[in-house]
């Protein structure tokens, strides 16, 4: 299963950092984070370079994991090119987005043991993969040859897929809560927003509209109640209605992926505080900070495994 390349979008995290900001819908650039499940913490696995590992993973973008009080990483060394991992409810596969070699990106999943890949998607362009809670479904982003981005939903196993969204607002980075409902980045009405809609696509509400400014990245709680978040270069926490926001970091720089523990206590995220993408976690509350990847290449897109 060759894989030659980053998606173009993604190819250098540094590069795009003051870019992407919160203009992805804009630019055609995505910014995405997924729900952690709930359980105690287990490993947080992310994005990274294979930092020389012979193999798959040499020069290209592969899942790493560390655990959560820092220390050694792991290289999962069997697939290359990754993008936008996100663990299964039980925390043992991986679903996830990729080049291959036909197409640009399609979306796959893997055990977290690097075993039983399999092909989900055959789409133009399938990314930002997000497990439902019964972890039968996958929902994600479809870019057609022509149009509007827009959110599609397929099985596990990679059949019966379907439209989720056909409306102004579009869909990227969608994430599925424990309540059934999904949220996603979209066009609001001054630029990007977070809508929330049901599992079946009715009842799309943007929960933001427009304040605090555009946003992406949404990511729910193990809980289904509250949603996190990126407006500008920080992380934000709002209720599922959209109320009681708050701003979690106050540093201009450039931060994404926002993701709660399973345990519901912490959040991990992506910060280039740093010069390079590092991971970062923190309380609920913006608290205790402190940095958790050292490394010298650019880790990004964590996901927090539920045992």
């Amino acid at each position: 299963m060759p894989i030659r390349r980053l998606h173009p979008h993604r190819a250098s995290l540094s590069a795009l950092a003051v870019s992407l900001a919160c203009v992805g819908v804009a630019t055609g650039l995505t910014t995405t984070a997924k729900a952690s499940f709930p359980g105690s913490n287990g490993s947080i696995a992310f994005t990274g370079q294979g930092n020389g590992v012979a193999g798959p993973c040499a020069n290209s973008s592969c899942i790493k994991f560390i655990s959560p009080a820092g220390g050694v990483e792991r290289t999962l060394n069997v697939i290359a090119g990754v993008n936008n991992a996100q663990y299964s409810p039980n925390g043992k596969v991986l679903v996830f987005d990729h080049h291959t070699p036909s197409a640009c990106c399609q979306i796959y999943t893997v055990h977290a043991n690097g075993t039983h890949v399999l092909r989900i998607t055959h789409g133009a362009d399938d990314e930002d993969p997000a497990w439902s809670p019964d972890g039968q479904h996958i929902v994600f982003s479809r870019q057609p040859k022509s149009g509007e981005v827009e959110l599609y939903v397929v099985d596990a196993g990679g059949t019966h897929l379907h439209a989720l969204t056909h409306g102004a607002a579009g869909g990227r980075a969608p994430d599925w809560s424990t309540k059934g409902l999904i949220a996603f980045q979209g066009h609001g009405g001054s630029g990007n927003d977070i809508f929330v809609m049901a599992a079946d696509g009715t009842g799309e509400t943007d929960v933001t509209n427009g304040s605090p400014g555009g946003c992406s990245a949404p990511s729910w709680s193990p809980d289904g109640q509250w949603i996190v978040f990126i407006a500008g270069t920080n992380v934000w926490r709002m209720r599922s209605d959209g109320t009681e926001k708050k701003r979690l970091t106050r540093t201009a720089s450039f931060k994404d992926h926002p993701v709660f523990s399973p345990s519901g206590t912490r959040i991990v995220y992506q910060d280039f505080v740093t010069g390079s993408s590092q991971l970062w976690v923190m309380r609920t509350d913006g608290s205790r900070r402190r940095q958790l990847t050292h490394d010298g290449s650019a880790n990004g897109a964590p996901t927090w495994q539920p045992r």
